[in-house]
């Protein structure tokens, strides 16, 4: 059985993170002001893509799941990855700034 958590409150405490310091690059530098910036961007982006679509940003154990269960939550990321990218296209994005969001939302989920 799948067990779901909402990931927009655990992006916000992501760019709180980043801010204070708790969160750092690989090397053990902080974060810049400017890549804090960008997550803010992001961050507002996907509030407003789950809004205006009723998209639920969320995200499961993945280790904790059957394979059928395992191929859903893949479809289910191939589904935003596709309405996300759409919505940003559609508000005037182009290409670079899509794929540095995709880049950022995937740094995010790694950690």
């Amino acid at each position: 059985m799948k067990k779901t958590t909402d990931l927009l409150p655990l992006f916000k405490q992501f760019v709180r993170d980043s801010e204070t310091g708790k969160h750092l690059k690989k090397n053990g530098e902080t974060i810049t002001k400017r890549t804090i910036d960008n997550y803010r961007y992001i961050f507002n982006n996907l509030a407003k893509f789950c809004l205006e679509t009723n998209f639920d940003f969320r995200v499961c154990d993945v280790y904790k799941l059957n394979v059928r269960e395992f191929i859903s939550e893949k479809n289910y990321w191939k589904k935003f990855y596709k309405k996300y990218t759409e919505f940003l296209y559609k508000k005037g994005c182009h290409d670079n700034y899509v794929g540095a969001n995709i880049k950022i939302i995937r740094t995010f989920l790694i950690i």
